[in-house]
């Protein structure tokens, strides 16, 4: 019988361990796919403005729960042309600054970024944080945090 409940015990300790390990790489994966989604995003909005597209600028807003492509030199929710992009659950933003900004755009034709900035994508429970880094020449350069 003694037996029996070591066996059962140590079942269990693996179980919860592999569960654990499960869920882990589950939320990294998620986190990834978002980081590799706003990266993409912050790429075409800055080639739209390169391209010259309707004479304009391109850019994203930072939200906690979603990231919105916009056309112009500055934000507004009103935009019916905006695309929001809503994250997953258990994704937030955080820690957005871009130069005191939610947003960055892209001049038009140079690509340069008006506000270099950084913004953190963290998923809720195990996983690290992931930044993503603006810098003030239009490059995206990602950086783990934790």
């Amino acid at each position: 019988m003694l037996e029996i409940i070591i066996v059962i015990g140590l079942l269990m300790i693996i179980t919860t361990g592999t569960t654990v390990l499960f869920l882990s790489t589950i939320s990294n994966n998620q986190r990834e796919v978002v980081v590799n989604e706003i990266v993409s995003s912050l790429r075409e909005a800055q080639s739209r403005a390169m391209n010259g597209e309707n004479q304009s600028e391109f850019g994203i807003y930072f939200d906690q729960h979603k990231y919105i492509e916009f056309q112009g030199d500055s934000y507004s929710d009103e935009d019916i042309n905006n695309n929001t992009n809503l994250l997953p659950a258990g994704v937030t933003l955080q820690s957005i600054d871009f130069n005191g900004n939610s947003f960055v755009f892209f001049e038009r034709m140079t690509g340069e970024a008006n506000n270099a900035g950084t913004v953190d994508i963290k998923v809720t429970g195990r996983g690290g944080v992931k930044r993503i880094i603006v810098n003030k020449q239009g490059i995206v350069n990602l950086e783990n945090v934790n």
